[in-house]
């Protein structure tokens, strides 16, 4: 964690910038203040001054930035030669998401970013979306892609693409439309009470006063892909990502149902990374490469 406060202090030594320091990192601006904080707490001495509105240094923090940078020269040094030994350039990349990204999305981008970025070893772990959140919240992963956001100041999230939540049918002679009340009667299959598309449904049809629990519900399922398989049976109607379910519309195995005077369920998935952390240099790679491969526009 000492090393970590360095680097951080002789970045924003060298930006002058809070700001910018908090950009290079992926973290935010308080969070950068609190980690130069407990640097000098560390060693029991200023190295900012922080009576001025411009950014300078301390006569201690001038010294402390000289020797500072000698230690991240020669930890760096100590990285590359290690590195070159073992034939890597980089580390470990650990990468959380939930279902939806996990197997539709996720799997061509890293195989894509491994043909570029070969070195770099990549642990791929699929759980639902709140079980994602915790574990970035606790630093137990280095990025994670989930289809809910939280207000946590500690997390940052940045949007990676959007979806629609459809209701689905198997059974050809089932009408096209339902009104809402209908719903109410209708055989569903859904997904377990953690399940992010389950939440965004909810939410949604919850603008309508519609009351879910009043649903009738034939069966749960664990799983985004054992959902599909139950309602290829035609069991009963589900709520599915679109995404998903493309290549069984376009072979019309599946179709989807629309429900009266309800807009369409659009569901939102974000990149997550912590804002108490210090990403990983793996980590800002894979985020580099997906921005500039994968989100055109930026935002």
């Amino acid at each position: 964690m000492l090393l970590k406060w360095i680097q951080i202090y002789c970045k924003l030594v060298e930006n002058k910038s809070f700001t910018k320091t908090a950009e290079d990192f992926f973290v935010t601006q308080p969070s950068i203040s609190s980690q130069i904080t407990q640097l000098e707490k560390h060693f029991n001495i200023d190295l900012i001054n922080r009576s001025t509105k411009k950014f300078s240094l301390t006569k201690a923090g001038e010294i402390f930035y000289h020797q500072a940078k000698k230690v991240i020269n020669q930890v760096s040094l100590i990285d590359s030669l290690i590195n070159d030994y073992k034939g890597l350039k980089s580390g470990e990349l650990t990468i959380g998401t939930s279902t939806l990204p996990g197997e539709y999305i996720l799997p061509s981008i890293i195989s894509n970013y491994k043909r570029n970025f070969p070195e770099i070893s990549i642990k791929f772990t699929i759980k639902d979306t709140f079980k994602i959140i915790d574990d970035i919240e606790k630093g137990l992963i280095d990025i994670g892609f989930v289809g809910s956001k939280t207000d946590s100041k500690n997390l940052n999230f940045q949007k990676f693409f959007s979806d629609e939540i459809v209701l689905i049918n198997s059974n050809k002679n089932f009408k096209d439309k339902i009104t809402l009340n209908e719903l109410y009667n209708i055989p569903l299959v859904i997904r377990e009470d953690s399940s992010g598309t389950l939440f965004s449904v909810k939410k949604h049809l919850e603008k309508s006063n519609f009351d879910f629990t009043k649903t009738n519900i034939m069966l749960q399922v664990a799983t985004l892909n054992g959902l599909k398989q139950i309602l290829k049976t035609g069991l009963g109607l589900g709520f599915m990502s679109k995404i998903s379910v493309a290549d069984e519309l376009d072979k019309k195995i599946f179709k989807i149902v629309n429900i009266e005077n309800i807009t369409p369920i659009r569901r939102d998935f974000f990149i997550l990374t912590s804002n108490q952390f210090s990403t990983s240099p793996a980590a800002i790679k894979f985020k580099e490469f997906l921005i500039s491969e994968y989100i055109p526009d930026k935002k």
